[in-house]
């Protein structure tokens, strides 16, 4: 394992190639894994550095299973070289030398004669942990945007796969030499973009001001590998903030320049399918936005929470509570009391739960009983997060006996009780 530079600016981001060598006699599938569900396929410590990464987590895990490609095909004598984001729980604020603590595990099983794909649940594996050195030098914002200009030129690049050589082009279009070809030239090709995505990532992760228009392309265009719109939600600048609330709130137009360069682009009766896709991506500026923090669109959220599109929708509702905070209580309970259906009655009560304000406390307690709300379990979980407070569980319970103790716990409580935030999970 080594590092890309091991001198950066303050700043700028810095990535770990992992080199694994097939050692054995017989080809081996490799799998590099995945960052499904905040894991970290790299682990990454730097003692020196402040601790925390500065995120915004909410309280309580989650977890989950989920598809990734495929094994890597490593052929005997053969290396492969996997890119990572030097990232982890933590932050590096002031120059200076840091040790760098890497821990990589690697799963492998011989390759199955056939098989693209290899399920590599029980697969053996190796772990390698390396300490290396890297200096941080102090900003320079203009030399590091000329920096990340250049790595966005790296991404960006058009990529053309290699010809396969005149040896694999035999007469017989399927023969065994020419399978073998196509099938290196693909593993080149995955190795190669996802080297460039890894760079899209570190991209994303320390972004520079004065990047907000490339992140903008990314964001609609996909020219970063996915990652525009979490460029600009890191950035948190006035100008990211602007462009991220267009996507929030688009202007006409961009649907079509959205569609030019989508998956639907050159699929005319996908129309409806189109606009649910654009809505999804819509609904996810939505959520970034309001992650954001900016108070000055609140009125913009508002708008939102009665748009048409349901996961539109659900993130402006979503979101009034936590940006707002105690001052939306009032339009929570109007869409709470209002909604037509269930799903945006119990955003609005979830809402109520991030406001951090003890004057939602009685108003949820008074929620229970509103029929069609997914109730008790909305607000529960909703008094939860404001008090840190969840009354012994019980299946037998009515919902006028949680109601009765939750009025009971608030009755010799209010007086003392603390708020807190969604991303506070200290008890303390």
């Amino acid at each position: 394992m080594r590092l890309t530079k091991t001198s950066i600016l303050l700043g700028e981001p810095v990535w770990v190639d992992v080199i694994v060598t097939n050692r054995t006699s017989e080809p081996l599938r490799i799998d590099m894994g995945n960052a499904c569900f905040g894991r970290r396929p790299l682990q990454v410590e730097i003692p020196e550095a402040e601790p925390g990464s500065g995120e915004h987590k909410r309280c309580g895990l989650i977890g989950g299973s989920c598809l990734s490609a495929g094994p890597y095909l490593l052929d005997s004598g053969n290396s492969l070289t996997w890119r990572y984001v030097v990232d982890g729980d933590f932050r590096i604020t002031h120059p200076g030398t840091y040790r760098v603590l890497l821990q990589k595990k690697i799963n492998y099983a011989v390759a199955v004669p056939g098989e693209s794909y290899q399920f590599m649940g029980n697969a053996p594996e190796q772990t390698a942990k390396e300490t290396v050195l890297l200096e941080v030098r102090p900003a320079d914002p203009a030399k590091l945007l000329t920096i990340e200009q250049a790595l966005v030129a790296e991404v960006t690049a058009p990529y053309a796969e290699p010809p396969l050589p005149a040896a694999a082009l035999p007469a017989t279009p399927d023969s065994e030499a020419r399978r073998k070809a196509l099938e290196a030239r693909q593993y080149e090709t995955m190795v190669k973009l996802a080297a460039r995505a890894a760079i899209a990532e570190g991209l994303a992760n320390f972004p520079v001001a004065g990047m907000e228009p490339v992140f903008n392309d990314w964001l609609i265009n996909d020219g970063g590998f996915g990652y525009g719109l979490l460029a600009l939600q890191k950035l948190n600048t006035p100008e990211s903030r602007r462009l991220v609330a267009q996507a929030a709130d688009p202007p006409e137009d961009l649907f079509r320049q959205w569609r030019r360069h989508s998956y639907f682009a050159d699929r005319p009766s996908a129309e409806t399918v189109a606009k649910l896709s654009f809505s999804n991506w819509q609904a996810r500026a939505v959520h970034a936005l309001s992650e954001m923090g900016d108070r000055s669109y609140l009125h913009m959220l508002e708008k939102l929470s009665g748009d048409t599109s349901w996961e539109v929708r659900q993130q402006a509702t979503l979101g009034l509570g936590l940006v707002g905070g105690e001052s939306e209580l009032p339009k929570l309970i109007a869409l709470a009391q209002s909604a037509t259906n269930t799903r945006d009655r119990s955003n609005a009560i979830q809402a109520m739960g991030d406001t951090a304000s003890l004057k939602a406390v009685p108003l949820l307690i008074a929620f229970f009983t509103l029929k069609n709300a997914d109730e008790p379990s909305r607000s529960t979980f909703a008094l939860a997060t404001i008090t840190h407070y969840s009354p012994p569980p019980s299946d037998a319970r009515t919902i006028q006996e949680s109601q009765a103790l939750w009025w009971d716990w608030w009755e010799h409580n209010n007086d003392n009780a603390r708020a807190y935030g969604p991303f506070e999970c200290s008890a303390e």
